[in-house]
């Protein structure tokens, strides 16, 4: 290696590299070039948080993790944001194959792809401690299927039309017994997530829909859940 870095130490160097590395994906990646010791350096951090914001970018790693070893991606993917719409078999794919993640943010169609795909790779998720629903993710409701049962933080964004619902089941007269989508969030099976300490609710308030509206699925979830420890 020529210039200041052959003047440095060897531990020096890969301090600088892994710095750098951290700071910048595109760094990272050009670094994983410059010889196999340095990639072998700098990979775990490539690979440490994958975001896929496109259907090309879904496929592409998938087919990437095809070039590697079946331990590679459990070993070394923490953090997995999908925001694809698509396809569904490839993004379940990449959930199936990132097994030991500790967050998982899904920004895709949660019952278009349950109708698809199931709930099996979600499920199977070694134990991951953080979801995060955004987007497209709960447009159409959701399943608690899909949220995976170690879960300790999750977040759920709300869209408008889930809004002008619990803007209507918020009202003093409202009776979410006599309408059986009065449950279209699932606030009720998420007691089920035993495991679960931390969640937010994210939603646009308005006039009809304020801050308050979703104390009342909230509270009663907590009359379910009982006092925390």
């Amino acid at each position: 290696m020529d210039g200041i870095f052959a003047r440095l130490p060897n531990e020096l160097v890969q301090e600088v590299f892994v710095h750098a590395a951290a700071a910048d994906t595109q760094t990272a990646l050009a670094l994983a070039q410059v010889a196999s010791w340095v990639n072998a350096l700098v990979e775990p951090l490539i690979y440490d948080t994958i975001v896929l914001p496109t259907s090309k970018a879904v496929k592409s790693f998938v087919t990437t993790l095809a070039h590697k070893p079946a331990g590679f991606a459990p070993s070394r993917v923490r953090h997995l944001g999908v925001f694809a719409l698509g396809p569904v078999d490839a993004i379940d794919r990449a959930i199936d194959a990132c097994k030991g993640v500790e967050s998982l943010a899904c920004g895709f169609s949660l019952p278009g792809y349950h109708s698809v795909r199931g709930s099996t790779a979600v499920q199977s998720l070694a134990c991951p401690r953080e979801q995060h629903l955004l987007g497209l993710a709960c447009r159409d409701g959701w399943d608690i299927g899909l949220v995976s049962p170690t879960i300790t933080h999750l977040r759920i964004h709300l869209s408008s039309e889930q809004n002008a619902r619990l803007a209507s089941l918020s009202k003093p007269d409202a009776d979410p017994d006599a309408n059986p989508g009065a449950d279209d969030f699932g606030w009720g099976h998420l007691a089920s997530l035993t495991a679960l300490t931390h969640l937010a609710v994210v939603f646009r308030p308005s006039p009809s829909c304020p801050a308050t509206a979703v104390l009342k699925p909230i509270m009663a979830l907590l009359a379910q859940t009982g006092p925390a420890p």
